[in-house]
């Protein structure tokens, strides 16, 4: 196998018209063949090929099939840097790519980030797929091990299991240092280039801020309504819940907030979210739930059939939360469109990546590849600081102030971030050290 291994696609069938006239005789029909072809330099991959062409045998779908074909590439072109055939390879060959893919090189797949995972699970799933039929066909060996294990909903299914936490801290996935966090809030509240103010700068602002001063992940945050946004508690820290129906793993998590960075969420929230909201275009999601009640617990809804339903919001889904339309036909969403319509997670990622953009081209100190997961470890490593300095806003009226060291400031933000490893946490406490040193007023966002 040559190191050139691509997917080429086949085209539609055709009738030989012309041969037809010149030989008096009716033109062949050339079935269409909708699978792809998987080519190894000048030969065709037999084995891709033949699999890609059951595949499509199955599903009789041409986008899912070329899906498969696109991840099955990356797998057999891995192989040929490692001399290996999909007859030979090994699961240390296996292991070796699940570490690429999970922490990838902007090299190898710029549009990844190291710490999302939906792309290897489907990729996961069809290297999979492949050698189980590799084995069924040819004989050939797996390359991994297949155990049984129960999903989410408790099915017994069979898979492969992933090699734990690749424990690698990728440059852009370090925390920010305050001043480059203060140069990404600058560029979202850049001018345009006319010198007029931008539209939705308020709101930008106010997401960035929130993703630093919460450590939430995006959809979660995306996903919060305004009902559940924490009160003033007049300190410098204010208590959030985030809901289990919205948070990974199905964890609900109480943690603590810097106040100050929660604020431009309000003021968003007080101004040009309402303007937006009552002068924007309607939210109308299919099958809406009309919002008979509200508070910062519990919602009750009515559907089309007029059955009301009361939840606490810790219960309630994405799906159901991005159907809530408000009495007044806005949806309770916090972080709205210019047109009043929920934010997607790829509208809030281009928010945050336009901002870093803008700002990395004049601070040197700002990663050009800082993406919104970026903002949560900030966060991480912030809230270690605050933990090492027993800052007396972190500790419940009256408790005397512990004395610990790293580590269990460490434990104290993991169970805020909802981490499964406390060692996840610790990769992101390089930089504790100089912060150390830093008016914590730097840290927290300023005095409010």
């Amino acid at each position: 196998m040559t190191q050139g291994v691509a997917v080429k696609r086949r085209g539609p069938g055709y009738r030989l018209e012309d041969l037809s006239q010149i030989l008096g005789v009716a033109a062949p029909v050339v079935p269409r063949q909708s699978a792809p072809a998987i080519w190894a330099g000048h030969r065709l991959h037999n084995e891709a090929t033949a699999w890609l062409e059951h595949r499509q045998a199955v599903l009789r779908n041409d986008r899912s099939v070329g899906t498969n074909a696109e991840r099955l590439v990356g797998w057999l072109r891995f192989l040929t840097t490692r001399n290996q055939t999909v007859h030979t390879a090994t699961e240390a060959d296996y292991r070796a790519y699940e570490a690429r893919c999970r922490f990838p090189s902007p090299d190898d797949h710029p549009e990844l980030t190291g710490v999302s995972s939906a792309w290897w699970r489907t990729t996961k799933s069809v290297i999979k797929q492949f050698h189980e039929w590799m084995a069924a066909t040819y004989g050939a060996p797996l390359p991994f091990t297949i155990v049984d294990k129960r999903g989410r909903d408790g099915v017994l299914m069979r898979g492969i299991p992933d090699a734990g936490r690749l424990l690698q801290a990728r440059p852009e996935a370090l925390p920010l240092m305050p001043d480059a966090v203060d140069s990404i809030l600058a560029a979202a509240a850049r001018p345009t280039p006319s010198g007029q103010e931008r539209g939705q700068r308020r709101r930008d602002v106010g997401l960035i801020q929130w993703l630093v001063g919460t450590g939430m992940r995006i959809t979660p945050a995306l996903h919060l309504t305004t009902f559940e946004v924490p009160p003033r508690s007049g300190g410098d820290f204010d208590w959030l819940h985030t809901p289990a129906a919205i948070n990974k793993y199905g964890r609900a998590v109480r943690s603590a907030a810097f106040a100050a960075r929660l604020e431009p969420a309000r003021v968003y929230m007080a101004g040009d979210r309402r303007v937006t909201a009552q002068h924007g275009r309607h939210h109308d999601p299919r099958d809406p739930l009309r919002v008979v009640e509200a508070d910062a617990r519990t919602v009750t809804w009515s559907a089309d059939g007029g059955l009301q339903v009361r939840r606490q919001w810790n219960d309630v889904d994405v799906g159901h939360r991005r159907r809530l339309v408000n009495a007044d036909g806005s949806s309770p969403l916090l972080w709205l469109t210019q047109t009043g319509s929920p934010m997607s997670t790829r509208q809030a990622q281009h928010v945050v990546k336009d901002a870093v953009k803008h700002a990395s081209a004049t601070d040197s100190t700002v990663p050009r590849d800082a993406h919104p997961h970026s903002l949560r470890h900030t966060y991480a490593t912030f809230m270690v600081v605050m933990w090492l300095r027993r800052d007396e806003a972190l500790y419940p009226s009256g408790q005397h102030r512990i004395q610990f060291g790293l580590v269990d400031a460490v434990r104290h933000v993991q169970r805020e971030l909802g981490h499964t490893d406390e060692r996840t946490t610790h990769l992101y406490t390089g930089h504790v050290p100089e912060l150390l040193g830093l008016d914590p007023d730097r840290i927290k966002g300023g005095r409010r």
